[in-house]
């Protein structure tokens, strides 16, 4: 990518934002109508299910997003958006039937085209799609987590309910997002360079 000056990055940047301001609000559930015109393809469907599925935090669900994206761009754990998802042992809620969320992430869009989901689920889900078509789409240069290809929900292992991964052990991420006036992790992100 050739290099942009200063004032180009702030218009990509501001440009972006605006877009994805539009693109992620939330609006009022109407399953059949809202799909239609989003019309998403069975790669941003995958996308948005490991959004959905990861998160419902609109600042979280953006970091992941782009680590989601780099996974992609990378070529780790697969090619494709689908591939990536459903990668073994990467994505839980996808990954293992035996994760509570696997049933409701496995058919929320199909649950979804047919009316058939909750309110709350309707809102999040278009949320997840909005968010996923809008990362896919948008230029290189805004992303806000440029190597990294991994995260964890630190607070899942902090507070002792798994293992922290071999992979992490003793590694200090690239990037965190912490817990608002404290200095607790909530989500930490590594690069190839900090895992590898």
């Amino acid at each position: 990518m050739p290099f942009l000056a200063a004032d180009e990055i702030r218009e990509v940047s501001r440009e972006y934002n605006e877009r994805l301001d539009a693109t992620i609000e939330r609006i009022e559930p109407r399953p059949v109508e809202t799909v239609r015109a989003l019309n998403p393809s069975k790669e941003e469907v995958c996308f948005a299910q490991v959004l959905y599925s990861e998160t419902k935090n609109d600042e979280h669900r953006i970091k992941i997003g782009w680590t989601t994206r780099n996974r992609v761009r990378d070529q780790f754990r697969g090619s494709t958006y689908c591939e990536v998802a459903y990668a073994p042992g990467q994505f839980s809620a996808l990954a293992y039937k035996s994760d509570p969320q696997h049933s409701n992430v496995i058919s929320i869009h199909e649950r979804y085209m047919k009316g058939r989901t909750t309110t709350l689920e309707t809102i999040e889900w278009e949320h997840a799609i909005k968010t996923a078509i809008a990362i896919k789409d948008a230029p290189e240069i805004i992303n806000p987590v440029p190597n990294s290809i991994y995260f964890l929900h630190w607070e899942t292992f902090t507070e002792g309910h798994l293992s922290l991964p071999n992979w992490a052990k003793g590694k200090v991420a690239d990037y965190t997002i912490r817990k608002p006036g404290t200095k607790d992790v909530l989500w930490a992100f590594y690069s190839t360079e900090t895992v590898g």
